[in-house]
């Protein structure tokens, strides 16, 4: 059995989904379709459940050296606590690629993820608000406290660290790094790097109000009453359940938030700069 033996672990909202667009058209590499299957986030997984995973790699062959997955889920400590460590159980030769953004950017695109109902129950907070409910938004950009459990478990030399910048800038300077690192050929064609996958759209939706119509139309509730209902009423309250959020709506909140939390992100920068050793306080200015 030839299990993936390359995660691309994170983080969120930094350009995972481009990276593994691009790994894909390696000839030596094979990533999963889905690109998050996220089995190993919790240890709660059944035996048909892990078998529908490896089933993902059955396209993979011996030209492969690597199949891979990018399941930014495992780098969500505390939501997920323990990856790490059964990720090298799982693959102990593995090859871990870690995606990083400067941490207040990662942050505010990650408000905005989840402002999109397709994406949750209809988040509806101000910027402000949100951050101070859910810990994940700071935490999820610390990543030295995220790859330290993966730094003890495969070691530094099995770690390769990817700017978001730099691969949304310059995929051509990057790419080549990660090759080398894996020891696979560097025989690519660049033309698929002009490929930018899960960037924020344009028109961004949201849930009207608190989110209740929204939370109502996709509830259990609303299946058995739906049957007694016209299908052009259906479309039509799903319709008014969600809004266009315009993007300058919340940039009171995003000023609020850079002061408040600027201490917070600047130690980040500070220790991910010794991390990997430079100097990012230009290229991560806050």
């Amino acid at each position: 059995m030839k299990k993936p033996n390359l995660f691309i672990i994170g983080a969120m909202k930094s350009g995972t989904t481009s990276l593994h667009h691009y790994l894909s058209h390696h000839n030596e590499l094979f990533m999963s379709e889905p690109k998050e299957p996220g089995l190993f986030k919790t240890n709660d997984y059944s035996e048909a459940e892990f078998k529908q995973y490896m089933s993902l790699f059955d396209g993979a062959n011996d030209s492969h050296k690597y199949r891979g997955e990018g399941s930014t889920d495992y780098a969500k400590i505390p939501q997920y606590q323990g990856v790490a460590q059964r990720l090298k159980e799982f693959s102990p030769d593995a090859k871990i690629i870690y995606v990083m953004r400067q941490p207040f950017k990662r942050t505010v695109s990650h408000y905005w993820h989840t402002r999109r109902p397709q994406v949750t129950d209809g988040q509806t907070k101000n910027m402000d608000q949100a951050i101070e409910s859910f810990e994940g938004y700071l935490k999820f950009s610390d990543y030295p406290m995220q790859i330290q459990s993966f730094r003890e478990s495969f070691g530094d030399d099995n770690i390769y660290y990817v700017l978001f910048e730099e691969l949304t800038k310059s995929p051509e300077k990057v790419l080549p790094g990660i090759f080398e690192f894996l020891n696979v050929s560097q025989d690519f064609d660049y033309a698929v790097v002009n490929d930018q996958l899960n960037a924020r759209p344009e028109k961004i939706m949201s849930a009207t109000g608190k989110g209740l119509m929204h939370k109502l139309s996709y509830s259990k509730a609303w299946d058995i009453l739906a049957k007694f209902v016209p299908k052009s009423l259906k479309t039509w309250l799903r319709g008014k359940a969600i809004q266009e959020v315009k993007a300058d709506s919340q940039d009171k909140y995003k000023e609020i938030v850079r002061v408040k939390y600027e201490p917070y992100f600047s130690d980040i920068i500070e220790r991910t700069g010794q991390l990997i050793n430079r100097d990012l306080k230009n290229l991560w200015k806050l």
